[in-house]
């Protein structure tokens, strides 16, 4: 965690030239506009996208333990992000596939039949069918356009409205339209929708249509760090947070594929 100077100085070079950095094949990181992203080419070998859960004692705990990035880090960690928020209490699933959550009618990312997508997991035999799971929500972009919560994912009013309104540091991921490509993106000082934007604009630059977004972690939770040369870089200057999940990405052996 602790870069040289010399990668903290790369790392200042790539965010301000706002051009692609390889992380890896198949997964780069830009800042566009002041958002960070990182593109992962779902189609492309040699990783592994984790949802990393701390072991969970009993039910009680599940809207209360916390862990730090640090726990999810590996020598094989290329990328690692904030998954849900506050607790346990969306649909989450490890990679193994071992069954951990499941909140009805709640917003997740997850892998079915080797496909990845974001919706919402109506009922428990579609979450049962997923390989992994990453549950947050609410969706913000439907159909290639902000749209906020548009399949009613049991959040009260004024949650809503803070997600909606607050500018505070948010991590997002995205997907697009014909399910190649992963957009993790984190922002400070915009509103919900000028971040929805963001991502949209950077996929139209490219060539990509994105489809569907959903909120992850946010505010003081807001992680994202990215592998560079040996060491794993937080993008934002802002404390190691604690918090319930990690989303990370990882090397697999030379030869294998995700």
């Amino acid at each position: 965690m602790c870069a040289d100077t010399d990668t903290l100085e790369l790392l200042q070079q790539v965010a301000l030239s706002q051009s692609p950095y390889q992380i890896a094949p198949g997964i780069v990181y830009i800042v566009a506009d002041y958002v960070h992203h990182v593109v992962i080419d779902l189609e492309e070998g040699g990783y592994v996208l984790r949802n990393i859960i701390p072991p969970i004692p009993d039910v009680e705990t599940q809207e209360s333990i916390r862990i730090t990035p640090s726990y999810c880090l590996r020598p094989e960690t290329l990328v690692v992000t904030t998954g849900d928020y506050h607790g346990l209490v969306g649909s989450n699933k490890t990679e193994a596939g071992r069954e951990l959550f499941f909140h009805l009618g709640r917003a997740a990312l997850y892998q079915r039949d080797g496909r990845y997508d974001i919706d919402v997991i109506r009922e428990h035999d579609e979450f049962v069918r997923t390989s992994v799971s990453w549950g947050a929500g609410p969706i913000f972009i439907w159909d290639g356009k902000y749209d906020f919560d548009p399949e009613q994912e049991w959040f009260d009013e004024e949650s809503l409205e803070y997600y909606r309104t607050n500018e505070w540091a948010k991590i997002s991921v995205a997907i697009s339209e014909d399910r190649k490509y992963l957009f993790l993106s984190v922002s400070y000082g915009l509103t919900l929708e000028e971040h929805a934007n963001n991502i949209i604009d950077l996929g139209r630059r490219w060539g990509i249509t994105v489809d569907r977004a959903m909120r992850f972690d946010s505010t003081e939770s807001t992680y994202l760090g990215i592998r560079i040369r040996e060491f794993l870089v937080p993008v934002l200057e802002l404390e190691e947070p604690l918090i319930v999940n990690c989303f990370a990405v990882e090397k697999t052996p030379a030869g294998s594929r995700n």
